[in-house]
């Protein structure tokens, strides 16, 4: 009888880690799907069986509620400054995704998942993902950059993951190790030709945190080593991008990220006016924003780039105070000992795949990993506290 309780529990255990990982490239898998509309969706579906299965709907922590009942807001929001009229088409879009993404995202990241097997699930799938990404290569057009930027962006959770498997993971024998390297390999030739530069950008700050947290450092010599990365990168920033567009140039390999840092007069790629029109928006409701959506109707096409801005223009000082604690505490927790590197590793891991990314392109609402962060802070924040009042009751 406890031989088949503890299979049970093993096989609950599986799904619900697998759940998460089909969370976390949820947008990639619908890639796969023969459908043309509501991929994502039925992928959801899935995700939200197994996860149902596996957890037995266990949620540790319902703190992230308060984050959806004010997230809910905006679009209450949105519907009484448009004249309790229809939302417009981008509107409607986010809150479909908020709902569908973004809030079972804040839940499920309140679950006792095993950090280290979601990110081996999202490595092993990362193999037919390369298979899928290199046939479509093969038999699709290089012209429309736009639609292989997104696929870029699409993958570079999976570049994230391998670059953690390869760099910062011991206990792969050498074989292993070689063979998600070569897959490793395999994906930056692709992702050097089509990546945004923000999806470039996340996958450096993904390496940086990792380090961080391997290292263990204090928080004074954390702030050394950054300030230090950032001064250096900011005085060779375009000396090592020169040498970097050299050097693969002379092997035949063309990166349009490159050549857009380099070439363009505007370094910006326009966002800097893209930006003063999100300031201009906030300045006219600073304290509670002007509700979700409201940049793509003012300007009728486009987003603001930058998830702060977004906070600013949608939900005012604040929803931009409040989800800034928040973000502020998920980089806290990175250097917080009390907590294990696997979940330190993990917060890393949904920092620079879900937060650096928003800062550059990309909107928040149907961002997963953006929500995992949020809510994972919520249950490490939790966890704190409970560890803490068993300390407290074990001393008297």
């Amino acid at each position: 009888m406890r031989k088949v309780a503890g299979s049970k529990f093993k096989v609950n255990q599986i799904m619900l880690d697998f759940s998460i990982a089909m969370l976390i490239i949820a947008n990639s898998l619908a890639w796969l799907l023969p459908v043309s509309s509501n991929a994502l969706a039925i992928i959801m579906l899935f995700v939200l069986l197994f996860f149902s299965v596996g957890s037995k709907l266990k949620i540790q922590s319902y703190h992230s509620k308060y984050i959806v009942f004010i997230s809910l807001a905006l679009f209450v929001e949105s519907f009484i400054l448009t004249g309790y009229g229809a939302l417009d088409e981008d509107t409607r879009k986010y809150f479909v995704e908020f709902v569908t993404l973004g809030i079972p995202s804040l839940f499920m990241a309140n679950t006792n998942f095993r950090p280290y097997k979601v990110m081996g699930y999202v490595c092993v799938l990362s193999v037919p993902m390369l298979f899928y990404i290199r046939g479509i290569d093969m038999l699709t057009s290089r012209i429309d950059y736009g639609y292989w930027m997104g696929i870029s962006y699409g993958i570079v959770k999976y570049i994230i993951v391998l670059c953690f498997a390869v760099f910062f993971v011991k206990k792969f024998n050498p074989a292993i190790k070689l063979g998600l390297l070569v897959i490793l390999f395999l994906y930056v030739l692709f992702y050097l030709e089509f990546a945004s530069r923000g999806a470039i950008v996340a996958v450096v700050i993904s390496v940086v945190l990792f380090y961080l947290v391997k290292k263990d450092y204090t928080v004074k010599k954390t702030i050394l080593v950054l300030t230090v990365f950032a001064m250096v990168l900011y005085t060779l920033f375009f000396v090592i991008i020169q040498g970097l567009y050299e050097l693969f140039n002379s092997y035949g390999i063309k990166s349009f990220a490159l050549e857009k840092m380099l070439f363009m007069e505007d370094v910006t790629n326009g966002r800097e006016n893209i930006y003063k029109q999100g300031l201009e928006i906030f300045m006219n409701s600073p304290i509670i924003g002007s509700g979700a959506g409201i940049f793509e109707r003012e300007y009728s096409e486009g987003y603001v780039h930058n998830c702060l801005i977004q906070f600013l223009d949608e939900g005012g000082v604040v929803y931009f105070v409040i989800l800034l604690c928040v973000i502020m505490k998920s980089f806290k927790f990175l250097l917080d000992r009390r907590i294990q590197k696997e979940e330190r590793y993990f917060m890393a891991f949904l920092i620079s795949s879900g937060f650096v990314q928003l800062l550059f392109s990309s909107y928040f609402w149907g961002a997963q990993c953006f929500w995992l962060m949020i809510g994972y802070t919520f249950f490490l924040s939790n966890k704190l506290k409970r560890l803490s009042h068993e300390n407290s009751s074990s001393s008297i």
